[in-house]
């Protein structure tokens, strides 16, 4: 068999043309009518094949394409709900803290203040050194005297803007007091809003020379103001 040098199609030996494409293969023959019918037939079926299969590939690669958009859509929705999930736990989760933060304070019923100089605590004993609070503005305060083993000794309640005159007994003390507006008790003291302060250093309260003798406090700023006070943790009230 021969190879036709135009078309490649295979021609019989001998032949001096191509009966497909009508290539003159040797001197002195005659090739056929190019245009043969059945050759024309042939071209155009194969170029209709061929297109139907090139169209069969692009819709297939359009469909892949559209596949892969669909997903990574889904991908993004997945993700966008997982963070608004996350940062809703977030949010729940920081006021379940703020909430056990505030305590019971957020929660117990508002009440009456004492009396002004009501005592809660006061250890068995004779209280005879005198101590005076004074007070100004509107806060009010819970105020207790604590024995160098961090037990108390006395506690009481100043109402705002007034004075107490109390007694204490002899002895060395630490004197701590937590003030607020809004009184819950004295498991609560003032809720989420008590601000806790311990004055600083130790006061003595003495007797000698047949007389006691104790301390006059001041809890504002003042120009002969004779004590410091720090802020303390409730842990350490």
């Amino acid at each position: 068999m021969r190879i036709c040098t135009n078309c490649r199609s295979q021609i019989s030996e001998g032949s001096g043309f191509c009966p497909l494409c009508g290539h003159v293969l040797s001197a002195g023959s005659q090739p056929p009518e190019q245009n043969a019918p059945g050759a024309a037939a042939d071209h155009s079926a194969l170029d209709a094949k061929q297109a139907q299969q090139r169209l069969r590939r692009s819709r297939r690669r359009i469909a892949a394409a559209a596949g892969i958009i669909f997903m990574l859509a889904v991908i993004a929705v997945f993700v966008q709900i997982s963070l608004l999930n996350s940062a809703g736990r977030r949010t729940n989760d920081i006021a379940a803290q703020d909430i056990s933060a505030a305590g019971k304070a957020n929660t117990a019923p508002e009440l009456e203040y004492p009396a002004n100089g009501y005592i809660f605590f006061s250890q068995a004993g004779e209280n005879a050194c005198p101590l005076t609070i004074k007070t100004q503005g509107d806060q009010a305060y819970f105020i207790k005297l604590e024995n160098s083993e961090g037990k108390d000794v006395l506690a009481f309640f100043v109402r705002p803007g007034q004075t107490a005159d109390m007694m204490a007994p002899v002895g060395r003390y630490m004197i701590k007091y937590a003030s607020g507006i809004t009184w819950y008790g004295t498991e609560d003291l003032f809720g989420a809003a008590t601000v806790y302060t311990r004055a600083e250093g130790a006061f003595d309260f003495t007797y000698s020379d047949g007389s006691y003798h104790g301390w006059i406090i001041k809890l504002y700023q003042a120009a002969d103001a004779n004590i410091i006070a720090d802020s303390i943790d409730a842990a350490d009230f």
